[in-house]
């Protein structure tokens, strides 16, 4: 009975921690970038979902694991030209 009701705070934790974690690696890259870049660079963020006929290549490639099935990725601008990605 006491590993039933441990179950649902367990799982509950088990999905909001990476959400939070998330959130705040986007949140932080976004400050890193807006700090190197002046004001009048634009910002296009893309969240890149990862299909594992993708994922497993690339993984075996570098020899690392990917953390989630996606990557975010930046597209840097200044007017009509591209400075950079992140």
């Amino acid at each position: 009975m006491y590993k039933r009701r441990l179950w649902r705070p367990a799982a509950a934790f088990a999905v909001l921690i990476p959400a939070l974690v998330f959130a705040g690696i986007r949140d932080d890259a976004e400050a890193l970038l807006n700090q190197h870049f002046s004001a009048d660079t634009k910002l296009s963020f893309i969240k890149y979902d990862l299909t594992p006929e993708i994922k497993t290549p690339i993984e075996r490639e570098v020899k690392q694991r990917f953390y989630s099935s996606f990557v975010y990725t930046w597209v840097i601008s200044a007017g009509d030209s591209i400075v950079g990605y992140a």
